[in-house]
């Protein structure tokens, strides 16, 4: 087989091989591919990679979900300037599917999740699966920024219950 063609690392790391798009970049690939290896067999720097991932996708994902709130609340306030809805229950302003603050907060949702999906990839489910509590911590940062939403007392409490 041309180097191409031929499977790289089923030494230490398994069958865990990529393979070039029709001959694209030949060499970009297998350095992908070796590294790739290499972070598989070793269990520490793949375990603070996927703690990584997981943190950053959930900060990431609220992010995105917070935007999407604020384009719907600046929805509200222009139904209620322009007089709310009309009979039918329709508004009479864009709605928020056409809006772009509103597709980059999915856009954003979306990336979050694809990057906890492949946390899981690098660190085990007892590991991931807890970092979820970083989403309440963001939330509340991100709600109090960008929403000017109130951080009271009670979420003061809920959140360090969460945490701990």
């Amino acid at each position: 087989l041309s180097p191409i063609g031929r499977r790289r690392g089923r030494g230490r790391g398994g069958g865990m091989s990529i393979p070039p798009a029709a001959g694209l970049f030949p060499g970009v690939i297998s350095d992908i591919n070796a590294e790739l290896i290499e972070l598989k067999t070793d269990p520490d720097e793949s375990i603070a990679l996927g703690i990584a991932m997981a943190v950053v996708g959930n900060v990431i994902t609220t992010l995105g979900l917070n935007i999407q709130r604020l384009a719907h609340s600046k929805q509200e306030q222009e139904d209620a300037i322009k007089g709310g809805a009309s009979p039918g229950g329709t508004s009479d302003t864009v709605p928020h599917q056409h809006r772009n603050t509103w597709w980059l907060g999915v856009a954003l949702m979306i990336l979050g999740e694809v990057g906890n999906f492949a946390a899981y990839g690098f660190a085990p489910a007892t590991l991931v699966a807890p970092l979820g509590a970083v989403s309440v911590v963001a939330n509340a940062v991100y709600a109090s920024l960008m929403l000017s939403e109130e951080f009271r007392m009670r979420d003061v409490c809920g959140t360090i219950l969460v945490i701990g």
